[in-house]
């Protein structure tokens, strides 16, 4: 009685943290949109660079803030001793990418199949996309490292020593 007493606590503490990662999500995500809006507004009244070149920008800008913030806040338990901070912010911008993309396409699609006017259209479409953004991140840009064993001529990136004392080499990747 007393493991399934455990079993129940561990799987409540487990809900409770992806729920609070994903409120942590959800308010950058509210935040940076604000930011991203101001940079439009800011770049849109400037009149030298085009139309193009600045969303592009403000886009770059709103996904380096985003992965700040969500690396710094919402996954920063699942950061600690994972992947470098480059390859994190280089999946994270792969995901932030995929996302956009998934938005336009989805915004798209409902929009020419519902006949739903475009604001709603898009707005259906982030939805959806902040819940793939938000599951791609979790379980893709912060998964665990696997250990891939080398063989015995190669220089390991970190050598593990089990318990007996034998040095094991591998890599985090």
């Amino acid at each position: 009685m007393q493991s399934l007493s455990r079993l129940l606590h561990g799987r409540r503490q487990l809900f409770t943290n992806e729920l609070a990662r994903g409120l942590w999500f959800l308010g950058i995500g509210g935040t940076v949109a604000l930011f991203n809006l101001t940079l439009v507004w800011l770049f849109s009244h400037q009149h030298t660079l085009p139309y193009i070149a600045y969303i592009v920008i403000v886009t770059e800008c709103s996904i380096l803030v985003s992965f700040c913030l969500n690396d710094r806040l919402t996954f920063r338990s699942l950061a600690i001793h994972r992947a470098s901070w480059i390859a994190r912010c280089l999946r994270f911008h792969s995901v932030g990418g995929f996302g956009a993309l998934f938005t336009i396409g989805l915004s798209a699609t409902i929009f020419h199949f519902t006949h739903w006017a475009p604001t709603k259209a898009q707005a259906a479409a982030i939805i959806c996309a902040t819940a793939v953004n938000f599951l791609s991140h979790r379980f893709w840009t912060y998964r665990k490292p696997r250990l891939a064993l080398v063989t015995p001529d190669a220089k390991p990136d970190v050598v593990i020593v089990s318990t007996d004392g034998n040095a094991v080499g591998g890599r985090f990747d």
